[in-house]
């Protein structure tokens, strides 16, 4: 099989199906900021602005701007934490769950409704090798 073919393939697929209504719809709210919000909604909505930046990969000063962002949209609050006021807890508003869910609603559906057309048969099999991909994906990030 020639792979680079195949890879050139795979990439220009991607990016047709990233320019989608079903995909555009997640970046609604950009990645950090989508990111923060479900990290929050996954976490009894507060979190540390560490916590958030050691999860997500990036530097302090990248998580601020992404704070200040859904602080100004009124997605979040920064509030001195309780036990050391030095710190700051970020909680989810009720307006970023709202958010936040929406995103998640609209987007399953559109996926949802995709899958369906696939069939049955298709849609098992593209979630059986969207699977090993992501397992060969993570075995090579440890180095394996």
């Amino acid at each position: 099989m020639e792979y680079d073919m195949l890879t050139q393939d795979v990439f220009h697929n991607l990016a047709l199906f990233f320019r989608t209504t079903t995909q555009r719809q997640l970046t609604q709210i950009s990645h950090g900021e989508f990111f923060v919000l479900n990290f929050l909604l996954e976490h009894e909505g507060q979190a540390l602005p560490g916590t958030m930046s050691r999860a997500m990969d990036v530097s302090s000063a990248r998580t601020a701007a992404v704070l200040n962002s859904l602080e100004r949209k009124g997605d979040i609050l920064r509030i001195p934490d309780q036990a050391d006021h030095r710190r700051i807890q970020v909680r989810l508003t009720e307006a970023g769950k709202h958010r936040v869910v929406q995103v998640h609603q609209s987007t399953q559906e559109g996926l949802k409704d995709l899958l369906i057309k696939l069939g049955d048969e298709d849609a098992a099999e593209f979630l059986r090798l969207l699977k090993r991909l992501v397992a060969l994906a993570q075995a090579q990030d440890a180095g394996g």
